[in-house]
């Protein structure tokens, strides 16, 4: 529904209507405000750079000073969420730099960390740079890098993983990331840094990737047919099974969860699984990436847990949730490396 429908209903029905600005930078005078909402939240952290345990409440003083009461350090429900003395100055402070010319600035320092990184990237043939302005869910500029397979080989996951482990450690966002295509977010960067994140980007698209051992023919097990799947989480346990088809190292087939079924890909060398799946949710998928051994007819491992949506699909959402152990029997089996599907646990 568009924004002036529900702020109308919302007063119709007398329900105060809040909106979660936390992701956005603090505007006056303000579009939400003065477009019907009663609340508006924002970070105390992010764009305006406060302490990040912090936020602000605006809007309605009689529910702003209703809040208050019910908030810490009355004791109330909201007593628990504490907040120090010194953290409150820090973001009241951050807030009115900000305000003060502060969104100027940073604007400003953004703009030139990507020029910077823009001449890191244009300098390599074959990477394409095309600059995002902002919009409604982000506040700030960003640069996106993308490549041709047939050029350089690596794909995002990979580059995404290369930067996480270096050192200094970079961190991408999961956002609009596509299998040859990466997006920078200027945000916390000063330009020294830009440089530095530039430069390490293009090595890790451009470097060779080493060249996997080729397997033995005919090194891996065979795992067609079906399996029931036992996932023990930190706190609670559940069922599932795998229906797999395989052509030689290469697995793919169903994933059934406890409510939901969904594919699931990933291969074998050796007696080493790695199967990837993602099961329907709303308004998340829920991600799961299993790593196994074969022995003894049973596979064990650990699983990596996540949930994302199509355009955050990237490998912070897909693991954001830890990681679980599994193990599975298998409970039946095809010879003809077919699928035979069992009652569902």
């Amino acid at each position: 529904m568009p924004f002036d429908q529900i702020a109308l209903r919302s007063k119709q029905l007398g329900i105060p209507l809040i909106v979660d600005g936390a992701g956005a930078a603090p505007n006056f005078p303000n579009v939400w405000l003065q477009s019907g909402a009663d609340l508006l939240i924002h970070s105390g952290g992010k764009y305006i750079s406060g302490p990040q345990s912090t936020g602000f409440l605006l809007g309605s003083e009689r529910l702003c000073r209703a809040a208050y009461l019910n908030g810490p350090p009355g004791q109330s429900f909201g007593r628990s969420m504490k907040v120090g003395k010194d953290e409150i100055i820090g973001a009241y402070v951050a807030l009115e730099h900000w305000v003060k010319g502060g969104a100027d600035r940073a604007m400003e320092r953004w703009r030139e960390c990507i020029s910077i990184m823009k001449r890191e990237f244009l300098s390599v043939p074959g990477l394409s740079v095309e600059e995002i302005e902002p919009d409604a869910a982000f506040c700030n500029p960003r640069l996106a890098v993308s490549w041709e397979v047939k050029t350089f080989s690596a794909n995002a996951d990979l580059i995404v993983k290369k930067l996480a482990s270096a050192r200094p450690r970079i961190v991408l966002h999961d956002c609009w990331q596509r299998p040859q295509r990466i997006v920078v977010d200027p945000t916390n960067l000063t330009k020294v840094e830009a440089e530095i994140v530039g430069r390490s980007i293009v090595h890790a698209i451009t470097e060779p990737p080493l060249a996997p051992a080729a397997p033995q023919e005919g090194a891996f097990e065979e795992l067609a047919g079906t399996w029931q799947v036992y996932i023990d989480f930190l706190h609670g346990s559940a069922v599932h099974a795998f229906m797999l088809r395989q052509d030689r190292q290469n697995v793919a087939g169903t994933h059934v969860g406890a409510e939901v079924s969904g594919k699931c890909r990933g291969n074998i060398i050796g007696s080493k699984l790695k199967l990837f799946s993602q099961l329907p949710g709303d308004p998340l998928g829920l991600d799961y990436e299993f790593e196994g051994t074969l022995r003894d007819g049973s596979l064990t491992g650990v699983v990596h847990l996540g949930a994302s949506a199509a355009k955050y699909s990237g490998v912070t959402f897909r693991r954001q949730f830890g990681q679980a152990s599994w193990r599975a029997k298998r409970t039946r089996t095809n010879q003809a490396g077919g699928v035979k599907c069992a009652s569902r646990p």
